[in-house]
Order: structure tokens, then C-alpha cells, then sequence
């Protein structure tokens, strides 16, 4: 699981470097996007990317020293990331919206970056939560014994 965490947490850095809304104008015939926002241009996205490298060395470190626990922690700043996604989905979202009859429309529209990051940090988090509740086979069986009477 420790593994998936940090694979997550890359994930989650590099869908900091991508844009993650763009505006667009368009009319009836022609549209396209002309300005584009990466989400290290804003503040939330730039703590979106400290929340992944903290995902990974907190991954990496719970693999090394083989202690679930820290690689649980990464759930914390893997959950913190998804809530800045979202905070900054609320806020680019009404950004922009112009509309002139069917004649011409500009508004913002959300890249598949910013989903991609909202979905490496919801993967991050659930691999973290996993590597801490996931019991030990040969630990399970030890305490299964210890709880069962023995016949005599």
C-alpha cells in the first residue's frame, strides 16, 4: 500500500503542473480556449503540490521503515489536497461568463488536470487509510489462537 501512496502522490504533483481551468470564447461556428490557468499560478494549486510531496515522503518513508502508521499520515495532507481541488473549483468555476444571444459565449471551462488531481488525491487518501487498518496475516493468525480456547 505504501507503494500506491507514493505512486499517488507523483501522480498528485504532476497534475499540480497542469492547467486546470482555461477560458473559452465561441460562437455558433468557431470556439476555442485563449488563456489557460496552471494550477501553480494560484495559491491553492501551490498547496496542492506541497500536500503531494508531503504524500510522498511521507509514503516513502512508512515503506523504508516498514511502519504503517506514517504511511497512514499521508492521509491527512492527501485529504487536505482534494479539499484545496475543490476549493479552487469553487472559485474558477463562476470566474467568467459572458453570453451575447447565441452569438457569442465566453466562460471557463475546467480542464481534466484539475479532475486528475481530485482523483490521485482521493487515491492517495484511500491507500493511506487501507495501509493502516490492513491487519497482519501472520498476526491475525497469532491472536486468533490466543483468543480460541484450546481443548485439553
Amino acid at each position: 500500500m505504501a507503494l500506491l501512496v507514493v505512486v499517488a502522490g507523483v501522480v498528485l504533483v504532476y497534475c499540480s503542473t497542469l492547467p486546470w481551468v482555461a477560458i473559452e470564447a465561441g460562437t455558433t461556428i468557431i470556439s476555442g480556449s485563449f488563456a489557460q490557468e496552471r494550477a501553480l499560478e494560484n495559491p491553492l494549486g501551490l498547496l496542492v503540490l506541497i500536500c503531494g510531496i508531503i504524500v510522498i515522503a511521507l509514503g516513502a518513508t512508512g515503506a523504508y521503515a516498514g511502519r504503517r502508521l506514517l504511511t497512514g499520515l499521508a492521509a491527512v495532507p492527501a485529504l487536505a489536497a482534494g479539499v484545496l481541488v475543490v476549493l479552487y473549483l469553487v472559485h474558477a468555476t463562476g470566474a467568467v461568463d459572458l453570453r451575447l444571444g447565441n452569438w457569442l459565449t465566453v466562460g471557463t471551462v475546467i480542464q481534466p488536470g484539475c479532475y486528475a488531481a481530485l482523483g490521485a488525491s482521493l487515491v492517495a487518501t484511500l491507500c493511506a487509510v487501507l495501509a493502516i487498518s490492513r491487519r497482519n496475516r501472520a498476526g491475525a493468525a497469532a491472536s486468533g489462537r490466543a483468543a480460541s480456547p484450546s481443548p485439553r
